[in-house]
């Protein structure tokens, strides 16, 4: 065997990278001079085969369909090269994968759905048979077998070739955690060098990261690759060495300010390897302030009134606080408004709903209290909106008359408070106001009872109306009605105020 290990570092020595052709010339070379080296006449036949033994011309290829040859040398009992030709099976027994493209091949190139792992080889005269190993995408040991179909008993199988990874050719961008919270939570962001197949390219690759969109304008508002954050600066681009695996890691920041986070990293030494994505999400912090609102004007659904309830959630730093958040919702009294207990907001941090209620409900007085998390809100007291308010108004009588001895004219003044939808509405408080010449001698405020109804009354003293012209003395008075809370409601009523000469 001493014999045939020479011969195998003789050959190799020799051939180098060289071709199938040129190898096997040399071979039958150093087969000649090994056959002068036995005591085996000329002309004697040959022993059978007894032994073989394999070796790769390079121990080391690349992948993407980079070849070797892999030679199987045939020997007899006197560990000489068997002169005559010999059938033997060459088997990819183990790789770092078999799948397709993927795996080594004996034919070039693998198809996505086949390999060719088994290949049947004559030797030639010179006791060798060969056979090309193509590599495939992944990277990894081989090891080969081959049988002699002569005699099954001669085998060897060994690991002789290693795939290796090929250049870089791309890098991928990943995030341990895609989504963090406001204030100064944090992530591993990593880029990872691959080659073309992506096979992770291994270490001592440099990498540049860079910071190139992002939520907030300056200081503590902006992610950073340092923390935390200043006022006055932050870390937007770090530079790092892959490891074994390929990856370059660092440690981002939330700011205050949530948003979408762009990052590119770029290869140093090829700055066309580069690859920019919206990465990370800074997410709302938990909530921490609640505001309710209430909308308007209702709307009307048959014998019901709608009106929209608005909620709006605020992290500690005022940004909306997310979606999905659930708010619990209390109405007190709960008796005359038809509500959900549980809403949830969108992806603004707000939520509306709607509360229902009947006509004779307008203007009676509620409470809404909101919670979310550990915070809550409570409004004033509300009154119930009330649906396109209308006022009714007269005057009687529509006209005064002063006549001697009387010095003082009256007229009584009703109002009736009713809803787009001719629904009366008590409680409205109506504000009574006297036009032109005259006074209120009744209450300038008044608040409609159970049918609507307010009232007041007019006075105007004689002296008050003007003398000729015309004849005879007259003014044209009125009074004004206005609703509370409701200021383009309002009405007004005319009295032709007249007297003697």
């Amino acid at each position: 065997m001493d014999k045939i290990q020479s011969l195998k570092k003789a050959f190799i020595l020799f051939c180098g990278k060289s071709t199938l052709k040129a190898t096997v010339a040399f071979l039958s070379v150093i087969i000649l001079i090994v056959g002068c080296e036995t005591n085996t006449p000329v002309g004697e036949t040959r022993l059978s085969i007894h032994s073989l033994s394999l070796f790769a011309e390079d121990q080391v290829i690349e992948v993407g369909g980079m070849s070797t040859a892999i030679h199987a040398i045939l020997l007899d009992q006197n560990d000489d090269p068997l002169t005559e030709a010999s059938a033997v099976r060459f088997t990819i027994t183990l790789a770092p994968s078999i799948n397709g493209e993927e795996s080594p091949s004996f034919e070039y190139v693998a198809t996505e759905d086949s390999a060719l792992l088994t290949t049947d080889i004559f030797s030639g005269t010179n006791g060798i048979a060969s056979v090309p190993l193509f590599s495939g995408t992944v990277p990894g040991p081989v090891k080969i077998g081959a049988v002699s179909l002569d005699n099954t008993d001669v085998f060897a199988e060994e690991y002789l070739v290693t795939i290796a990874i090929g250049g870089p050719a791309l890098l991928v961008l990943g995030a341990d955690e895609p989504e963090i919270e406001v204030g100064g939570q944090s992530t591993i962001v990593h880029a990872t060098v691959l080659d073309e197949f992506g096979n992770s390219a291994g270490e001592d690759f440099g990498v540049r990261l860079v910071v190139t969109d992002h939520p907030g304008t300056f200081g503590a508002e902006l992610p950073s690759f340092g923390y935390p954050a200043s006022e006055d600066s932050i870390s937007n681009i770090y530079e790092g060495v892959t490891d074994v695996d390929g990856r370059v890691d660092v440690e981002l920041f939330s700011g205050t300010v949530f948003g979408w986070v762009k990052i590119k990293a770029t290869l140093i030494d090829n700055e066309n390897i580069s690859v920019e994505e919206r990465l990370i999400m800074i997410e709302p912090g938990p909530p921490a302030f609640v505001l309710i609102a209430l909308g308007g004007p209702p709307e009307s659904e048959g014998d019901s009134l709608h009106i929209t309830l608005a909620i709006g959630i605020w992290d500690r730093y005022s940004n909306p606080a997310g979606f999905g958040i659930p708010v619990y919702l209390e109405i007190e009294p709960d008796s005359i408004v038809a509500f959900e207990n549980i809403i949830f907001t969108d992806s603004t941090g707000s939520v509306s709903t709607t509360l229902g209620y009947t006509c004779d409900h307008s203007l009676e007085i509620i409470r809404i209290m909101a919670s979310a998390g550990s915070v809550a809100d409570t409004t004033a007291p509300l009154p119930l909106p009330i649906y396109h308010p209308e006022i009714y108004m007269s005057a009687v009588p529509e006209v005064i008359w002063i006549e001697p001895p009387d010095t003082l004219g009256f007229s009584d003044i009703t109002v009736q408070l009713r809803d787009g939808n001719g629904c009366e509405i008590s409680n409205g408080i109506v504000y009574f106001t006297a036009l032109a010449c005259g006074q209120l001698s009744g209450p300038s405020i008044d608040t409609t009872d159970s049918d609507g109804f307010a009232y007041s009354e007019f006075m105007i003293r004689a002296d008050d109306i003007p003398g000729p012209p015309p004849d005879p003395p007259q003014c044209t008075c009125g009074v004004k009605a206005s609703l509370l809370g409701y200021p383009d409601t309002e009405s007004q009523v005319e009295i032709i105020c007249r007297r003697s000469r």
